[in-house]
């Protein structure tokens, strides 16, 4: 998300994932996926 943001050229990934979210619901849930793993990780 970070990536095609920079390319579409916004300055944040959160207005990248509001406009063109429901496009690719996969890579939002890898990147909540991966945040809870980093928490989760970091919790312990």
């Amino acid at each position: 998300m970070f990536t095609i943001s920079r390319r579409l050229g916004h300055a944040f990934t959160r207005t990248t994932a509001q406009v063109y979210g429901h496009l690719v619901p996969e890579a939002l849930q890898a990147g909540a996926d991966a945040t809870d793993r980093s928490i989760t990780t970091f919790l312990r």
